[in-house]
């Protein structure tokens, strides 16, 4: 038993370490769903069926659940109690036992035999298959290195000069003599970086500069670095000579027209003509690109705008009608208040000096007593 136990793990002592243990292998976040479900319930009831000591029983830490068993579909008992297997194929169950056994967690102390296998001269009625005996396993922790102490800075005596031995040995000194010009470098790099239009945000007007689109379109999309940069310019050119920016062409190779983004790239085999297939729903009958996301929201942006301008010009005319017009109705107002022989004003004031008054109230018609 011993010697089968792989290098750098140990037998697990009890079946809550079996499941703790095995259930939190790190490995198991990096694998498929579906195959960890697989994996999960394989170490389960390998740990169920495990046996951990006494008398008369197995050593700990074995396990011989038959691969008929373990294949075979659940069944539950009246209690809700899992029984039977976990209805996998024996590929799979070849697979998870490699994958718990390349990680240090199984190893086979005994493999499985069947009499089939042996010659037909020398099968006997007695004969019968032997179980395949596993010992479940925990592989140890490494310890964590302890941190590497700074060698101590070592200052040692100054060495003397060769070319001068008869000098005492000093400190370099700074050189104080002055650089000339024609020492001096031509031109300089720039800290700042270079001022205009940024890549994704420009047209492309020259060849020099569709390339260095082209590169940084190839840094925000991984895919696109499967083709060089020169390919990747000569597929965008004609979108680009439409007034398309690089970024409406990384759009217009992740959604449709529509706006839908587009599924799942994982199975691409030849990018270019991926890419081609994605832009190509971005052409009219004819072959010349529709308007690019951003001339649509350009336009969109300009007829809001347009729209905009034309409220504000019919309120500003309904405006000026109505103060052109109030001078009209206040005319009409006093020349009809003059026909009846009283003013608002004196009106007003009759109302409010008559017995019992409390504030303004209506004014009564001229000739009418209040």
């Amino acid at each position: 038993m011993a010697r089968v136990v792989p290098p750098g793990s140990r037998r697990i002592r009890s079946q809550r370490e079996a499941l703790r243990g095995g259930l939190s292998c790190p490995d198991l976040a990096g694998v498929r769903a579906d195959f960890r479900d697989h994996l999960t319930a394989w170490w389960r009831i390998h740990v169920n069926h495990a046996s951990w000591g006494g008398e008369g029983r197995p050593p700990r830490g074995t396990t011989e659940p038959t691969r008929a068993l373990v294949c075979s579909p659940a069944k539950y008992d009246e209690r809700g109690r899992r029984r039977g297997g976990i209805d996998i194929s024996e590929s799979t169950y070849k697979r998870c036992r490699r994958w718990w056994e390349a990680r240090g967690y199984v190893a086979i102390v005994r493999p499985g035999w069947t009499p089939a296998l042996r010659a037909m001269a020398l099968v006997s009625p007695e004969d019968h298959n032997e179980r395949q005996v596993l010992v479940l396993c925990l592989p140890r922790r490494k310890p964590a290195a302890p941190p590497r102490e700074l060698a101590p800075a070592l200052t040692g005596p100054l060495s003397g000069s060769r070319r001068e031995p008869d000098k005492a040995p000093r400190a370099r000194e700074a050189e104080t003599e002055d650089k000339t010009e024609k020492a001096r470098a031509p031109r300089g790099q720039s800290v700042l970086p270079r001022t205009g239009p940024a890549p994704l945000g420009a047209i492309p007007q020259s060849g020099s500069e569709a390339l260095a689109a082209a590169q940084v379109m190839q840094e925000r999309a991984r895919l696109l670095r499967r083709i060089s940069a020169e390919h990747l310019r000569h597929l965008a050119r004609p979108f680009w000579r439409a007034g398309w920016r690089p970024a409406d062409v990384l759009h217009a190779i992740d959604h449709e027209p529509g706006g839908r983004q587009h599924g799942y790239t994982a199975a691409v085999r030849s990018p270019a003509a991926w890419i081609r297939a994605r832009l190509a729903a971005w052409l009219g009958p004819d072959g010349t690109p529709l308007p690019s996301p951003g001339q649509q929201r350009a336009a969109a942006a300009a007829r809001a705008r347009a729209h905009a301008a034309a409220r504000r010009e019919e309120a500003a005319r309904l405006a000026a009608a109505r103060t052109a017009d109030n001078g009209g109705w206040a005319g009409r107002a006093r020349a009809m208040l003059a026909a009846r022989g009283g003013t608002v004003a004196r009106d007003l004031a009759r109302w409010q000096a008559r017995p019992g008054s409390t504030g303004p109230g209506p004014v009564p018609a001229p000739g009418r007593a209040p």
